[in-house]
């Protein structure tokens, strides 16, 4: 879907800033989830498939297929991970597959995107074999956040509206598992994971925040008055000596199939 204070380099492109998170999330669900090998995964909501690609080379899967409704980042997928997964173009509310095909069906940070998340869920569990897993790890938004939510909250004090995903409240650990219950999952297992990130200095977090597409977004309709008062608040609430030490946490559950 953490705790571990692992340290990425600094000074990163988009890729390694927001992937470092989201690529250590997956790590650590994995870890947790510790499924046996020779199963069939569908990731759903791939994006440029880098859950897909981490269970093809650490999970010994017999297959992996991902499926997302954007086709430049199937396209993407394919670029990045096409010798080790299948990735289709697909929607989460409407899975193009018969049932009971896969052993596994997880949503890697997405679930939030989905305007129905019980019925996303509901499908997953349509195309997983009875017995078979259905999971989801995703950023704690309304309680201890994501890898921004230092800035935005500081942002938020100042009148400074960021782009929300259209289910927030989903992400609450109660919220999903009232979700796995009402989509007749048995078998619920939760769990919390944190992410560790350290900067060697401020400047260089700051910067490297602000590539996530939310913070990115917003940064357009932003003052510059505005924007040196949330990084000196922002400052006082991270830096310590030089360095910069930030964590988030997202939550993980899973469910069997009846």
């Amino acid at each position: 879907m953490n705790a571990s204070g692992i340290v990425f380099d600094d000074g990163d492109s988009y890729e390694k800033m927001m992937g470092a998170w989201s690529s250590e999330a997956g790590h650590r669900f994995l870890e947790w989830l510790d499924p046996e090998p020779n199963k069939a995964w569908l990731d759903v909501g791939c994006g440029t498939g880098a859950f897909a690609g981490l269970v093809a080379r650490s999970s010994s899967p017999s297959s992996v297929i991902g499926v997302d409704p954007s086709p430049d980042q199937i396209a993407a997928a394919i670029q990045n991970h096409g010798m080790k997964a299948h990735f289709l173009v697909g929607d989460a509310m409407a899975l193009q597959f018969e049932a009971d095909q896969f052993d596994v069906a997880i949503m890697a940070l997405v679930i939030f995107f989905l305007p129905e998340p019980l019925h996303g869920v509901r499908e997953m569990a349509r195309v997983v074999k009875p017995g078979g897993t259905v999971g989801s790890y995703t950023w704690d938004a309304l309680g201890k956040g994501g890898p921004t939510r230092v800035i935005s909250e500081e942002l938020a004090k100042l009148d400074v509206q960021l782009p929300r995903a259209p289910n927030p409240e989903i992400s609450r650990m109660e919220a999903l598992e009232e979700t796995w219950q009402q989509a007749g999952l048995t078998g619920i297992r939760k769990e919390e994971i944190i992410v560790t990130r350290k900067f060697d200095n401020f400047e260089n977090y700051w910067t490297n925040s602000w590539l996530s597409p939310n913070l990115s977004k917003a940064k357009k309709g932003v003052s510059p008055d505005i924007l040196a008062e949330a990084k000196a608040r922002v400052r006082k609430h991270v830096e310590i000596g030089n360095e910069v030490s930030i964590s988030a946490t997202a939550n993980a559950i899973i469910g069997t199939v009846r």
